[in-house]
């Protein structure tokens, strides 16, 4: 994440309002991230990449946890942040520098659907340096397209052109483990059933998910992996 990269001009406008709904974003959110979240409201609270700001407009305007705040590279992102949440947002060129400054700091930090935008080579290095900004037991939720899905991994690897890397359960705990985490779950991004049509949802995808796991049995016996078409860690600090 070093240096402002001109693909992300404008990245909102051009890419993400295409597959983004904020409403249905925040219901995903809610989902599968309020089970994580801190009790204590003053918890500080970082995002890495906060989109369309769906995630700190949950946080800070819905819950209540005032001392969330949020980086990007984008000068747009921060401008739409700010805006649902003043002060919020601030530009960074680089993330890792930014980390670095505030070790044992945060109680939690989010980096939802950031880390497969981020060069291969860097990717270890900016997880360290999430770990070493996190208190003691602080969390570290990461979401990811799930490339081990073989009816949408290739299309989210490829349909926006700022992927680097795709990763698995397997490859996203592996990454993890290098950083320094040793308390490391992985878990489906689950769909919200909050609605009729999300009920079917939910019931196919858990279907087709079941077929998938069988036919992978065959080529790759004993191996386990999660075919949700996203996946998150939570990756705990020790203590």
């Amino acid at each position: 994440m070093k240096g402002i990269n001109t693909a992300y001009d404008n990245y909102l406008t051009n890419h993400l309002s295409q597959v983004s709904n904020k409403k249905s974003r925040i219901q995903w959110l809610t989902c599968n991230y309020k089970a994580y979240l801190p009790t204590n409201l003053d918890t500080k609270i970082l995002e890495i990449g906060p989109g369309f700001g769906e995630l700190i407009d949950y946080l800070i305007n819905k819950l209540g946890y005032k001392k969330t705040k949020a980086i990007d590279l984008s000068q747009e992102v921060v401008d739409v942040c700010n805006s649902i949440a003043q002060n919020s947002t601030t530009q960074v060129s680089d993330a890792g520098d930014f980390l670095g400054k505030y070790k044992d700091y945060f109680g939690m930090i989010f980096m939802l659907e950031v880390l497969e935008h981020i060069p291969k080579s860097e990717t270890i290095s900016i997880l360290s340096q999430a770990y070493n900004a996190l208190e003691p037991g602080g969390v570290l939720i990461v979401e990811v397209p799930n490339m081990a899905n073989p009816i949408t991994g290739i299309n989210f690897r490829y349909a926006d052109f700022t992927h680097e890397v795709g990763f698995t359960d397997l490859s996203l705990t592996h990454v993890l483990q290098r950083a320094g985490f040793v308390e490391i779950s992985i878990h489906p991004v689950n769909v919200p059933i909050v609605s009729l049509p999300r009920f079917f949802q939910f019931i196919f995808q858990g279907a087709i998910n079941q077929v998938l796991n069988l036919i992978k049995s065959v080529y790759m016996p004993g191996l386990r992996q999660i075919s949700a078409h996203t996946i998150f860690a939570v990756a705990i600090k020790e203590l």
